[in-house]
This record gives C-alpha cells, sequence and structure tokens, in this order.
C-alpha cells in the first residue's frame, strides 16, 4: 500500500503538473508547478514513513464509528464553520481588494504577511502562559482573533492596514490549527486517530464549496463592509461556541491506559501543531 507520505510527494505533483500543462504558457502555472515539486521532493525526504499500528490497537471486539462520536461531531460542526471563514480570506479576498479600491494582486501581499506572521510566530505559542490554556479557552481566544483580523478587514481601505489585519488574523489561524488537530487526535481511540482525522478533514471539502458561493453573494448583494463584519461576527459566536460545547482534555475510558485510569487529575492541553 502506498505510504502517506508518497501519497501526498504524488498528488501534490500531479495536481499541479497538471495545471500548468493546461495553461502552459501562464508564468504563475509554471511557477507554481515548480515550487509544488519542490514540495514534493522536500515531503518524500523530510516527512517519516508511516507508523505501524499499535499492538492490540482495535482488537477489544468494539468497532470504532467516528460518526457516532458526539464530541468528534462538535469538533466537525465548529471545525467546518472554521474553515468556511478561513477560506473567505482566501477565496473572496482578492475580489473584495477590487471593490475597495485596491488592486487584487495586493491579496498576495496579505497572503505573504500572513504566511511570515506564523512562521514568526512559532515562539510565541510555546510561552507556558499559552500552553496552559485549556483547548476551549485556547480556540475562543483563537477566533477573537480571527475577529479582530476580519474587523479590520472590514474597516480599513489602506494597504499597511490591512496588512496588520491580515498578520492578527493569522495570529488565530496559527492557534487554531495547532489546538484543533490534536483535540481530534485526543479524541480518536488508539489506532483510529486516522479515521477519526479523515471524518474531520471533510470539514475542509465542505467549506470549500460553500465558500465561494456565500462569498460571492455577500459580496454583491451586501458589500465588502457586510462581508467582512458577518465573518467576524460568526468568529464570535464560534468563540462562545468553543467555551461551551468543545472538550478540554481527551476522554479518559479511551486514552487513558490502566495505569492512568485512577488518576483523575486532566491532561496538559495539547500544545500547537502544525
Amino acid at each position: 500500500m502506498i505510504s502517506a507520505r508518497a501519497a501526498s510527494a504524488c498528488g501534490t505533483t500531479a495536481g499541479m503538473l497538471t495545471k500548468a500543462c493546461v495553461a502552459p504558457g501562464n508564468s504563475v502555472s509554471r511557477a507554481g508547478a515548480a515550487t509544488c515539486l519542490a514540495c514534493a521532493l522536500l515531503i518524500h525526504l523530510a516527512l517519516p514513513q508511516d507508523r505501524p499500528e499499535p499492538p492490540g490497537a482495535d482488537r477489544d471486539g468494539t468497532a470504532v464509528r467516528p460518526l457516532r462520536d458526539r464530541a468528534l461531531l462538535n469538533v466537525l460542526a465548529t471545525g467546518t464553520a472554521y474553515a468556511l471563514i478561513n477560506q473567505q480570506a482566501v477565496i473572496t479576498l482578492p475580489l473584495a481588494l477590487v471593490r475597495q479600491g485596491l488592486p487584487a494582486g495586493d491579496a498576495g501581499l496579505l497572503f505573504t504577511a500572513a504566511a511570515a506572521t506564523t512562521v514568526l510566530a512559532q515562539p510565541l505559542i510555546s510561552l507556558p502562559r499559552v500552553t496552559r490554556l485549556t483547548t476551549p479557552v485556547a480556540l475562543a481566544l483563537a477566533h477573537l482573533l480571527l475577529a479582530a483580523g476580519l474587523m479590520g478587514y472590514a474597516l480599513t481601505r489602506t494597504l499597511p492596514a490591512l496588512l496588520a489585519s491580515a498578520a492578527v488574523k493569522s495570529l488565530g489561524d496559527l492557534l487554531v490549527m495547532g489546538r484543533i488537530y490534536a483535540l481530534v487526535t485526543d479524541l480518536a481511540p488508539p489506532g483510529a486517530s486516522g479515521r477519526y482525522l479523515a471524518v474531520f478533514g471533510t470539514s475542509w471539502g465542505i467549506a470549500a464549496t460553500l465558500a465561494p458561493v456565500l462569498g460571492t453573494q455577500l459580496l454583491s448583494h451586501a458589500g465588502t463592509t457586510a462581508l467582512w463584519s458577518a465573518m467576524a461576527a460568526f468568529c464570535l459566536l464560534l468563540a462562545a461556541v468553543h467555551l461551551r460545547v468543545t472538550p478540554e482534555v481527551a476522554r479518559s475510558p479511551q486514552r487513558r491506559s490502566s495505569g492512568e485510569r485512577g488518576s483523575t487529575e486532566p491532561a496538559a492541553a495539547p500544545g500547537p501543531r502544525r
């Protein structure tokens, strides 16, 4: 069976090579294909091989059905909502900039600012004050940062202010991505994390389908201020939802070994993973 590492490399390469072949005269496509070839090589060289299933995993006679796990479904719902907001800032942002009188190409500068923030802010999310936050609190804080960045998009019209808003929003994205996948892994029974992550991964497919329709309709009928204000309000709602429904720690019957079951001390919140 092909490994996940090889599959990722092949998928990345094939997708961009196809794009380059479809639009051979497009310099952006050629640059994207070259970049993804380099990415595929990095995946092949840097990512570890798949780990074998732990001995005894899924052999207790209990079938693992992720879609019947209420905690996972709650995380899937909030994760889909987050992905929908995230995709608005990718798909709709260039169109919104044009409506604000700015070049669509400035979206590339905003994406660059967000990427730079993601790299430079890594030490910040490793600070003890941040790692000690429970997962619901960390996710709520992340969505407050997202709301602040999106309101910056809604209220500002100059490139420097938009760059600052993109950086603030990127901090929220970084905190969400670091915690949410760790949470999904913790919710999974031993040996079933792949299935749980696969179910959670459908959130991005759902969001990628709905985001263009939602974003373009809001943009055409209500304008840029309403679009980003609505997304910011959605983030505030999600922050409250996380504090109410997101589990704090892994559930002891599934994740703790027999030696840990007697302890009632909560496990530390999972640290950010990228």
